[in-house]
């Protein structure tokens, strides 16, 4: 049975959490994946592989030297195996909208070995409440959807966010 207000105050300090963070989240993505995957670290790794080479693509030296990277929060819903990510992502500094949307297409595609089929939607994020439409799966007690793995305020890993609290 869920606790519905255990699942209110878990969304209120998730979003708390990402508004602390500084980072001003400008687009909502969702990808969909046409791969099965084993288990969720297989997924994440998928995401992983993902944000390489779209790090790599936009920012160029600055991800390699400065480690600087694309600010975002990833959360993966999975059904029968198939993999569905909702993220806020960040447009970094300098890169034009056009090229942003477009480096996402292509390296979502590429993390599927080119296929066709690997599904990309962007659009403009106007509130907070996209973070709380993405952690819909901890209402149903599923912590696990959110990507920890992968979230990036964009020079900060989460391991750093974690050491910082």
């Amino acid at each position: 049975m869920r606790n519905t207000k255990l699942n209110r105050d878990l969304e209120g300090a998730i979003k708390q959490w990402v508004s602390d963070s500084g980072v001003t989240f400008d687009y909502a993505v969702t990808l969909t994946s046409p791969d099965t995957y084993r288990d969720r670290q297989d997924a994440s790794r998928k995401v992983r592989y993902f944000l390489n080479r779209l790090n790599r693509e936009l920012l160029r030296h600055r991800y390699k030297r400065l480690g600087e990277c694309v600010a975002i929060f990833p959360t993966i819903e999975s059904k029968n195996r198939k993999m569905h990510v909702h993220a806020a992502i960040r447009c970094p500094v300098g890169i034009s909208v056009g090229a942003f949307k477009s480096a996402i297409r292509e390296c979502w595609k590429a993390a599927h070995e080119g296929v066709d089929f690997a599904i990309v939607d962007i659009r403009p994020m106007h509130s907070i409440d996209w973070i709380g439409y993405i952690c819909k799966e901890t209402a149903i007690g599923n912590i696990d959807a959110i990507d920890i793995a992968n979230i990036s305020w964009g020079n900060r890993s989460t391991a750093n966010i974690a050491a910082n609290a």
